[in-house]
């Protein structure tokens, strides 16, 4: 069993001063561990992927870490936004949660 947290990341494509193509749409970062009532948040490992909006095919894992204060630093290193870590991290918390999208 794992919790599932999409987190939409905001990409951008490159644009030329003389062309005007629209930002790409928001790419899914999704955020998993095990689940269930033995489960220690402080060392627990978590897997951070990006992409697979539809499905898992395309995924790229962008890094492993174990605890929630890894991976909240790790969340900030790539940029994430204050406020997604947070309610990841509440939602990822919470012993009975299996799935989560902000």
């Amino acid at each position: 069993m794992r919790v599932d947290v999409p987190v939409r990341v905001q990409s951008f494509a490159s644009m030329s001063p003389s062309q005007e193509h629209p930002a790409a749409g928001p790419t899914p970062l999704h955020i998993d561990r095990a689940a269930g009532p033995e489960i220690d948040l402080t060392t627990i490992g978590y897997s951070v992927t990006f992409g697979g909006s539809k499905d898992a095919v395309g995924t790229v894992l962008l890094g492993s870490p174990a605890g929630l204060e890894a991976l909240a630093a790790f969340l900030r290193k790539i940029g994430l936004a204050s406020s997604e870590i947070e309610t990841a991290r509440r939602v990822l918390s919470e012993q009975a949660t299996t799935s989560f999208q902000i």
